[in-house]
């Protein structure tokens, strides 16, 4: 015994959703992907600030690394007179002069 089975017609239907209904689908999605930016935001801007924090706590403390790091920022040609000491008059930081060879 063989059964055989044939295709007739096939009715295609289109229906479009409404935009209030599919903003109201999505809303939570996009809800949630800002809220996670905005998280990263946050934490980025804290880790910022803390390293800054520190990086003053160090150069309080250690007041010649601040001559160091002008000296390695000073472009070619440049000339620094670095004062250290009671010749600088400034209290216990050191005093920095910089001059261009021009």
């Amino acid at each position: 015994m063989l059964w055989s089975c044939a295709l007739l017609s096939i009715i295609a239907v289109l229906t479009a959703v409404p935009n209030a209904i599919r903003s109201a689908a999505t809303q939570p999605a996009s809800a949630k992907a800002r809220a996670v930016a905005t998280l990263e935001t946050a934490r980025a801007a804290r880790a910022a600030m803390c390293t800054l924090a520190n990086a003053g706590r160090v150069l309080h403390a250690h007041p010649a690394l601040a001559q160091l790091r002008l000296v390695q920022a000073a472009p070619y040609g440049t000339r620094l007179v670095l004062s250290v000491g009671d010749a600088a008059h400034v209290g216990d930081s050191a005093a920095v002069q910089v001059a261009d060879d021009d």
